[in-house]
């Protein structure tokens, strides 16, 4: 499935404002006299839960918490204000636009918080529709704010991925259909993505290229894949499946004037070690990339890691037989 489009989530993964939102929850909670319990802030990013119901219930309903409240939020939005885009954003929306994608933003934020900071770092032209919690009954981890994301940009969630910094976007951009890329911040680093389809350190470095192989990977019956019918792998010269030749095993160097008249003549020869990994052929032809086992089988799914280096590396149309190697310290 050819790549069509990006949606973005907007705090802790475009602008790093997770960070000086929790900060500025934590210091209400001690001047009150408590801690904000870290299992409650992992309900809260991404969704709207308000925090400051439980310290609420925690202080009695006698305590007027709005003092506090409004202190440390303008405090809170004076640091947002002197933030700049987060590592390696600018660059995949640039390559984006560049290749003719459509891009969204779905937010549980309001629209007003994220288009002012959009337009304050120079990334809001790009966006072709920005979808939050003013748009939808339901917010985060429901997934009305992403299926109001692809029908405001025309695209199916099939052919788009979905960036988030939080499970419970993740959990939203899963349940709409989205391949899911999980891009933990300084808070929710350490948290649990197990729902994602691929977590990342960092959008620093990720290409387009990339990013479109993956979701090729991810979409691509295994059937189809394998049996070369349909699609570009099939109009390969040497389409998938293919049988590889295997390797013979001998109890010691093959003679050319041994008893069984095998192996070549005269010296000059030299021989290596089989390397012992994973027999495979790569089949590449532009966005599509398919690993095979010796046996026939799809591997894609066992080795993601390699599908980025390998579209960076190999021509946009061939087929490399070879042996995957895991390296270890012994």
């Amino acid at each position: 499935m050819n790549l069509r489009a990006l949606i973005f989530d907007f705090d802790g993964l475009i602008v790093d404002t997770e960070s000086s939102s929790l900060a500025a929850v934590q210091e209400a909670y001690r001047r009150h006299g408590h801690d904000l319990p870290p299992e409650l802030w992992q309900r809260c990013v991404g969704s709207i839960v308000d925090p400051y119901d439980h310290l609420q219930r925690l202080v009695g309903p006698g305590v007027d918490l709005t003092p506090v409240r409004e202190e440390v939020r303008v405090r809170k939005h004076a640091a947002d204000a002197r933030l700049g885009p987060c590592a390696g954003v600018t660059e995949l929306i640039g390559a984006a636009v560049d290749a003719g994608l459509r891009l969204a933003v779905a937010s549980s934020s309001s629209r007003r918080w994220v288009e002012g900071h959009l337009e304050r770092i120079g990334a809001l032209e790009p966006f072709h529709a920005i979808r939050c919690r003013d748009h939808v009954r339901q917010t985060k981890p429901a997934p009305d704010v992403y299926l109001a994301a692809l029908d405001g940009i025309g695209v199916s969630a099939s052919q788009a991925v979905a960036f988030e910094d939080s499970p419970n976007g993740s959990r939203a951009a899963k349940a709409a259909g989205l391949y899911t890329v999980a891009v933990p911040n300084r808070v929710t680093r350490g948290w649990a993505f197990d729902h994602a389809d691929r977590v990342i350190d960092s959008l620093a470095g990720v290409t387009l290229q990339a990013v479109s192989g993956w979701l090729a990977a991810a979409s691509a019956p295994a059937s189809a894949s394998m049996s070369g019918e349909g699609g570009a792998l099939a109009a390969l010269a040497v389409p998938p499946p293919v049988r590889p030749m295997l390797a013979k095993a001998m109890h010691a160097l093959p003679d050319g004037d041994g008893p069984d008249g095998d192996g070549p003549d005269g010296d000059g020869w030299i021989f290596e070690p089989k390397w012992d990994g994973f027999r495979t052929l790569v089949f590449r032809s532009g966005d599509d990339l398919l690993l095979q086992s010796r046996d026939l089988k799809p591997m894609n799914r066992y080795f993601p890691e390699l599908l980025e280096p390998l579209a960076a590396q190999l021509p946009q149309r061939c087929v490399l037989d070879g042996e995957v190697v895991v390296a270890t310290d012994s």
